[in-house]
């Protein structure tokens, strides 16, 4: 995991979180031992995907003009389940905190305006539980509505930036990332088609 900052001119508004290069994984798993016996088969396939040389690679987390690489074979087989969750909060105006645990940093968005900390603090509550407990009420946001983005490294009470955006970006950006994420396992035969339908469609509620 590496932290980008580069000189040339950057968009103030960019916000990226995408599927970048092969990324050759630092040892190899047992894959015939698998995971842990409660896996579902979605769970499964997902790990065995996610966790296969062949199909790491880079991801591309990016608010503003700070970026940080990452890959599938790390975080992102911890942060996939939650993502459908986060889109639905972003789109029902609640914060949001998406840990990455390997690389140690949070991306944090959030209604403009809200302290980041309500964001941090609700982090227990809010997946993968919360909306299945009723315990976070979401109501639609207009069409041009904001959020605020940011990336906060562990360790470090600040934030090292922060980017206002509409709403409808940051959701087709993080829908964009784990359709192609899940579409790449359905053609590795990792998965089914209708399995990651299924799990596409609980980010529409």
């Amino acid at each position: 995991m590496s932290d980008v900052q580069t000189d040339e001119p950057i968009s103030a508004d960019r916000f990226v979180f995408a599927i970048g290069d092969p990324c050759p994984f630092p040892f190899c798993l047992d894959l015939r031992r698998g995971p842990l016996a409660e896996l579902g088969p979605f769970e499964y396939g997902m790990w065995v995907f996610t966790q296969d040389q062949a199909h790491n690679r880079s991801v591309t987390v990016a608010v503003g003009g700070l970026e940080r690489t990452i890959e599938v074979a790390a975080d992102i087989e911890l942060v996939y389940p939650d993502l459908p969750c986060a889109i639905r909060c972003i789109a029902g105006g609640a914060a949001v905190r998406v840990l990455f645990w390997i690389s140690r940093f949070d991306l944090i968005v959030a209604p403009p305006g809200t302290p980041w900390e309500q964001a941090f603090d609700a982090d227990d509550e809010m997946f993968p539980n919360s909306l299945a407990e009723g315990k976070l009420t979401l109501t639609p946001q207009p069409v041009d509505a904001l959020v605020e983005c940011s990336i906060r490294k562990w360790g470090n009470d600040d934030l090292l930036t922060r980017v206002t955006l509409p709403a409808t970006q940051v959701i087709a950006t993080l829908r964009a990332f784990l359709n192609d994420l899940i579409e790449r396992a359905v053609a590795a035969g990792a998965i089914g088609a209708a399995a990651a339908a299924a799990f596409l469609a609980q980010a529409d509620g």
